[in-house]
């Protein structure tokens, strides 16, 4: 067997030259082989118990140094936010103090100079009587329009039906089913009966 003097690599006899650094090779002796092994194996358990003293002593310094700080860290230093599970907030909505209520008394307005739009071109449909009395959820008015019901017709195009139905300052209020409901006056465009 053959060695190289530079890296101690172990080379077969037929070879010359070292494969890494080009040096020429030197023979040896089997013996020097097993001693060279046993040189090696040597050095590795040294290198080994090094290097587990070092990570002993580092990790006991670095335990030391840790306590050392917690020990002397001032008490107004403030510790770090911990996390609590609270219940979200929850929002209270409270009704407006006060609410628009029709009048006892239904008030009439009336608008000079102003020009009137043209007829509806649905000839069927009658003007609607409009109560004079006060808003009521009660169903016995209904006889006043005759068990007819009354349509609002809105601006928009669309219509409502309705029990009864009271011109106020507010709007117009109207009853369907026991509720009513106010629509504000720029909205409504004409009341009729069906």
């Amino acid at each position: 067997m053959k060695r190289c003097p530079h890296c101690n690599f172990i080379f077969p006899d037929a070879d010359e030259l070292c494969d890494f650094d080009r040096t020429k090779l030197v023979a040896i002796a089997e013996n020097e082989i097993d001693a060279k092994a046993t040189e090696t194996v040597e050095v590795r358990r040294q290198n080994r118990k090094a290097l587990l003293m070092a990570s002993v002593i580092g990790i006991s310094l670095g335990l030391s140094l840790f306590l050392i700080y917690q020990l002397k860290r001032p008490a107004s230093e403030p510790t770090p936010p911990q996390h609590k599970t609270t219940p979200p907030a929850i929002a209270v909505v409270t009704p407006a103090a006060e609410l628009p209520t029709p009048a006892a008394t239904p008030s009439v307005q009336t608008i000079a100079n102003v020009a009137r739009p043209a007829p509806s071109p649905i000839a069927t449909a009658a003007r609607a009587k409009v109560s004079n009395g006060p808003v009521s959820t009660s169903t016995e008015s209904r006889a006043a329009t005759a068990g007819k019901p009354m349509i609002i017709r809105l601006a928009s195009g669309g219509k409502v039906e309705a029990d009864e139905v009271w011109r106020t300052k507010e709007g117009v209020w109207y009853r369907r089913d026991g509720i009513v409901t106010l629509v504000k006056p720029n909205r409504v465009k004409a009341i009729v009966t069906q």
